[in-house]
């Protein structure tokens, strides 16, 4: 416990001084115009994404050029539809006045539990449990069984409180329980967000479910207050996708484990590292589970499972209790992993939009351009021996690309 006090004033310290750092060289960057911002990311995908900029009064959001891009009023400012290329910072000017509005494209039955997008029909039962997932865009129902079922196992190792998951742990299982009805948070142009609230013995639970008009992720984000003891929680998704072995994101690349149990080998892989997504696909369709910050996954015949928290005893007795913040989502794509968004998606929920306030100074430069979407850029630094650079690049999707 004392290490994790510790720790906690240390990380503090750090974020403080990397903020600082951020905001000079943002105020170096822009010209400090009230009414401009300037959106940028990190990834090396191109993409047509949203970032919430903090307006709530009336008006419009324009790029340089003009063009007026859509966007949607939120409790804390607004959210904007801004398409970004790889390597660009986008000025983005805040226009006082009526802005048009823009009819959603999103609806909700309350009595029925349906909830219509422009790529999906979601259905849920009365545990709050998804039972229907219908990818309008192919035509074919994702779920064979329940999903995002919020599942509870009884968690204590033989061994290793706090380093250990055994995996007999699946022989006693509970479900978290729904407080209430879920209700429509927000309905705009851009994006749904319907509330869900649970609870658990001394826990509870609140998740936003998250349906965009230009993308196809659905996103669970999630505000636990956790407070059990030698209790394991996951997410479980029944997807209707038969594959002998699934995907797992690690660092610089991917790689495949068994979904079956056929050997003592195949039995003791019952618990999988994986960074921001896991995939379980065939040939031509696949569903991936993606995350921004837990790293165990299980995947058992068609059954794809997210570790979320946990409650060791030892050698902390405080471990993980108290508030977490976290988002993980479900993403159906066609193709096998390496066809689809998933990747693309993983990067983006990892790495959100950003911005600073004002105009860039210099909006089209960029240090480096890659000449393939494959590959993705990793790391930049200066060099520390003379005025170039150092990049780090790796092919994500597992062929050969000639870098330019």
């Amino acid at each position: 416990q004392e290490v994790y006090e510790d720790s906690r004033k240390q990380y503090q310290e750090t974020d403080d001084a990397v903020n600082a750092e951020r905001k000079q060289i943002f105020s170096g960057m822009a010209d400090g115009s009230a009414t401009d911002y300037t959106v940028f990311h990190f990834g090396s995908f191109a993409r047509n994404d949203c970032v919430e900029l903090p307006v709530t009064a009336d008006g419009s959001f324009q790029t340089e050029d003009g063009a007026v891009l859509d966007s949607q009023k939120t409790a804390d400012g607004t959210l904007v539809s801004v398409p970004m290329d790889a390597d660009s910072l986008v000025s983005v000017k805040f226009v006082p006045g009526a802005a048009a509005a823009k009819e959603s494209p999103f609806s909700y039955a309350e009595a029925d539990r349906v909830l219509e997008t422009p790529h999906y029909t979601l259905v849920w039962n009365e545990s709050g449990w998804l039972r229907s997932v219908w990818d309008k865009d192919n035509g074919r129902e994702v779920l064979r069984g329940e999903g995002n079922r919020l599942e509870i196992f009884e968690d204590k190792p033989m061994n290793y409180d706090a380093w250990d998951i055994d995996i007999y742990y699946t022989q006693k299982m509970e479900t978290l329980s729904l407080a209430g009805a879920p209700k429509v948070i927000e309905n705009g142009a851009l994006r749904m967000v319907l509330r869900f609230e649970f609870t658990y013995n001394k826990s509870s639970f609140t998740q936003d479910v998250i349906v965009y008009r230009d993308s196809r992720r659905i996103d669970f984000v999630t505000h636990a207050d956790w407070h059990e003891s030698h209790r394991l929680l996951k997410a479980a998704f029944d997807v209707d996708i038969r594959s002998t072995r699934a995907t797992y994101d690690i660092q610089y690349g991917h790689v495949e484990r068994p979904t079956h149990w056929n050997t003592s080998w195949d039995w003791a892989r019952f618990e999988v590292v994986g960074h921001k997504w896991a995939d379980l696909s065939e040939n031509n369709y696949g569903v991936s589970l993606l995350n921004d910050c837990k790293y165990g996954y299980n995947i058992k015949d068609n059954v794809m499972k997210l570790s979320l928290l946990r409650s060791p005893k030892r050698p902390d007795p405080t471990a993980d209790m108290g508030t977490h913040e976290f988002t993980y989502a479900l993403l159906p794509h066609t193709g096998i992993v390496t066809e689809g968004d998933t990747i693309q998606e993983g990067a983006a929920l990892n790495l959100p939009l950003q911005y600073f306030e004002g105009k860039a100074k210099d909006s089209g430069k960029a240090i480096v351009r890659l000449s393939d979407p494959s590959l993705y850029l990793d790391a930049v630094k200066r060099a520390e021996d003379g005025d170039g650079y150092v990049i780090r690049v790796h092919e994500c999707r597992g062929g050969a690309h000639e870098v330019q």
